[in-house]
């Protein structure tokens, strides 16, 4: 293991670059923080004679080797199809994402009787997969202020004249404008 990053705790080992809690990465950012920005390519195998003169390829073995310092990584056979750190690594955004949500949660819904959006989480989770718009608005911070609002909107309050009552004059007007002000800032 050449570099990492993570997040929390030191590891056991006390190697790598500490990402601050309440920072949201991506992929990308993830993979240079962690040391992992470079590319592999295979590379024909020859046989070098004596006078350090190139002779002949091995055709059906291929070396892998790293782009950015020529490094050799291995050899593979010819049905080996070399995979980058960022395709290898796509599948870990939605985790990514979700954790960038939850923190993006619990700085709107601060206030005590929210309890820091504790409770709220899988709901507002769930309507940033699933609910109205959301195909529209993305996964990215407007696609959660669209999940803040329409949960203001359709399930904040105990009938439908509390819910409104809330949203011109209460809580979830303050809640709606933390919610546009703290995507405007994560989103910067």
């Amino acid at each position: 293991m050449e570099s990492m990053m993570y997040v929390g705790e030191t590891p056991w080992h006390g190697l790598g670059t500490k990402i601050p809690e309440d920072k949201g990465i991506n992929i990308r950012e993830a993979i240079v923080v962690a040391g992992l920005d470079w590319q592999v390519e295979l590379r024909r195998v020859v046989t070098v004679n004596p006078e350090g003169i190139a002779k002949a390829g091995i055709l059906d073995h291929f070396a892998v080797c790293r782009t950015s310092d020529n490094a050799f990584l291995g050899i593979v056979g010819p049905d080996y199809m070399p995979l980058q750190n960022e395709q290898a690594l796509e599948w870990f955004q939605p985790f990514l994402d979700a954790a960038s949500l939850e923190r993006y949660i619990r700085v709107v819904f601060s206030s005590p009787e929210d309890k820091g959006g504790r409770e709220l989480i899988p709901n507002i989770i769930y309507l940033f997969e699933n609910g109205r718009g959301h195909r529209e608005a993305g996964h990215n911070y407007w696609g959660a202020y669209n999940a803040v609002t329409e949960y203001l909107n359709y399930f904040r309050g105990k009938s439908q004249d509390n819910t409104l009552s809330s949203l011109w004059f209460g809580e979830s007007t303050n809640v709606n404008r933390q919610a546009l002000t703290t995507a405007l800032k994560m989103a910067a």
